[in-house]
């Protein structure tokens, strides 16, 4: 299923009001050809404004590269070319390019079969997903081409933004991770399960996301890395049945493999997490794959992924047993 939804936009203040209560206007920027704002600070830009200037021209044709070199090359050359007076014009004509390509191409997929009252949230908390994005305070983590926030307002809800497409797409488009994560909902073995995937967000200018269930807790190597900050998941980790937790962590990966056909290709301590409760999570399906139809390439690949989880589990409890806080 798939809806689009509108993004918020909030107009830009063009005048301004003196102390003595008179209405001025304000200045319009100097321009420059020769400088452009980076694509990071585009996307940190909350607050864009609905009236096309010529310094937000220059952030969408930033963006715009990205996704759509040629376009972007084209609308620079008619800027390069367009004498002043032409300039508000060109503006418009951009502004109104822009919007017809985001309704194009904006969608905001929600899978079949999720729990209707969180399908209804998620229709109604866009901007809320919008605003998160560079709050620091709802940073959850990060890697080399993601980063992961809490959704605004909403605690239970946490959301995967692609930061780097280009290198992100190395391994797996952000609709194949999304697809896999879903294809793994209801799988549980004891007290490991994946996140619950809960929306897929394509959009032109904010770059590609996905939404899913926030785990309350921290990864593996977190706690043991950084254990004095984290004692009450010391606390839980050394109070677990290490046998029963290597059991139920072979025997998720094992059913991963034969029941849904994945491969997760990295199961490393940073992709699973302990919450308050003592259940584990398998998390990060950037490098996951459908298996090959070659027996002995699933076999080894199944191998494989039970071997590297096996010893990525004894190697943090042994790590856990070595800890006196």
């Amino acid at each position: 299923m798939s809806e689009r939804f509108p993004l918020p936009s909030s107009p830009r203040e063009s005048r301004a009001e003196t102390a003595d209560g008179d209405v001025i206007d304000l200045p319009r920027p100097e321009r420059v050809r020769d400088e452009q704002p980076s694509a990071a600070k585009i996307l940190t830009a909350k607050k864009e404004s609905s009236v096309m200037t010529e310094e937000r021209f220059l952030h969408e044709i930033d963006r715009l590269k990205q996704q759509a070199g040629k376009i972007a090359a084209s609308w620079m050359s008619k800027y390069e070319e367009a004498k002043e007076s032409d300039l508000p014009q060109l503006f418009n004509k951009f502004e109104e390019f822009l919007q017809k390509r985001e309704n194009a191409l904006f969608s905001l997929e929600i899978p079949d079969g999720l729990d209707p009252r969180i399908a209804t949230a998620i229709k109604h908390f866009d901007k809320n997903v919008t605003m998160s994005f560079g709050n620091g305070t709802l940073f959850q983590g990060n890697g080399a081409t993601a980063e992961v926030y809490e959704v605004a307002g909403h605690p239970e809800f946490c959301w995967k933004f692609v930061t780097n497409q280009e290198k992100y797409n190395v391994d797996n488009h952000i609709r194949v991770e999304f697809n896999l994560l879903n294809k793994m909902r209801g799988l549980q073995r004891g007290r490991v399960r994946t996140p619950e995937a809960y929306f897929l967000r394509i959009h032109p200018r904010d770059g590609h996301s996905f939404g899913m269930e926030r785990v309350e807790g921290k990864n593996l190597s977190q706690i043991l890395e950084h254990p004095e900050q984290f004692p009450e998941f010391v606390k839980i980790a050394k109070q677990m049945d290490r046998t029963q937790v290597l059991q139920e962590v072979t025997d998720f990966v094992h059913a991963m493999h034969t029941e849904k056909g994945i491969t997760h290709g990295d199961l490393f301590r940073r992709n699973i997490m302990l919450d308050r409760t003592g259940a584990l999570f398998i998390i990060d399906f950037g490098k996951a794959k459908r298996h090959e139809s070659d027996t002995n390439t699933r076999d080894m690949a199944r191998e494989k992924d039970i071997a590297c989880v096996n010893s990525e589990v004894q190697s943090f409890f042994k790590g856990i047993d070595n800890l006196y806080i």
